[in-house]
């Protein structure tokens, strides 16, 4: 779906050093998904993404897929239509494709934010793929009406065209940061909504963009301190907040106090990779 070339500049934002690096290479698995549809997936994606860019936002993360309904009707004409072409393709396969596509950019993203010391946009991004990866395992459940997984459908669907939009851009400027951030935590809000009846997370439709941030922060730096042998102090700084602070969100959100190194300089003199629990 990118047009970003892989071995471009480190410089560029989704260059290899830079925050989208670790996630712009998975994006070539939807090539092939989507190559599977499209005559031309590249100008259809692009297309798609305006469309749904141009909706009102309770709208794009609620009710986006029939964007890609009706684009998928007319390339292919129904989903029997596709499986002809495609017999190995079933509604298992995708979500497999999408899941095992989001586990994998979860591990760079905790790699890259090992290395880096300045790494917001890395904990946001963390927090977004974490927060769709667990809209697509419950897609298949049994307990979800229609109505909540095309919900969480368009909340996965509206959090990708944001990537997309941002991975065509070398050097985005604050108020794309500020959308991307302001996206993963409305795509986190539906998507929990959409599971569970309701969220934890602040209601878009109220909240003010500060209190996004945090929350979208705090869930991003528990993360990575679930999955990294960081200390209570370097996963405060992840979060921009007291260490105080970050002890009540790991509580939160269940996960055990524990020592780890305090920088970006210690995990490395430590010799400490990443750790998948």
């Amino acid at each position: 779906m990118s047009r970003i070339d892989p071995g471009g500049s480190p410089d560029q934002f989704g260059g290899p050093q830079g925050p989208l690096g670790p996630i712009q290479n998975e994006f070539k698995k939807l090539n092939l998904f989507f190559g599977l549809i499209f005559e031309d997936p590249e100008v259809a994606v692009r297309e798609i993404s305006q469309e749904i860019l141009s909706m009102d936002e309770h709208e794009r993360f609620t009710t986006s897929i029939e964007v890609f309904e009706d684009r998928f009707a007319e390339a292919v004409g129904d989903i029997e239509a596709l499986q002809a072409l495609a017999p190995n393709v079933d509604g298992d396969r995708v979500l497999l494709l999408f899941d095992s596509m989001f586990e994998d950019m979860l591990e760079r993203l905790f790699s890259h934010v090992n290395r880096k010391r300045s790494a917001e946009t890395l904990v946001v991004l963390v927090a977004g793929v974490l927060g769709v990866q667990a809209g697509v395992r419950e897609l298949d459940s049994d307990g979800l009406s229609d109505e909540r997984k095309r919900q969480i459908i368009s909340s996965i669907l509206a959090f990708l065209i944001r990537l997309q939009t941002l991975l065509e851009q070398d050097e985005p400027d604050e108020s794309d940061i500020r959308a991307l951030t302001r996206d993963v935590g409305v795509a986190i809000y539906y998507i929990d909504e959409g599971l569970d009846g309701e969220s934890n997370f602040p209601d878009p439709a109220s909240a003010e963009y500060a209190t996004i941030r945090r929350a979208v922060l705090e869930f991003g730096a528990v993360a990575v301190y679930s999955n990294m042998p960081i200390s209570l102090g370097r996963g405060a700084e992840l979060a921009d907040t007291s260490r105080f602070e970050f002890e009540e969100s790991l509580d939160a959100y269940d996960v055990e106090l524990r020592s780890g190194p305090s920088s970006v300089d210690e995990l490395h003199n430590d010799g400490v990779g990443l750790v998948n629990e």
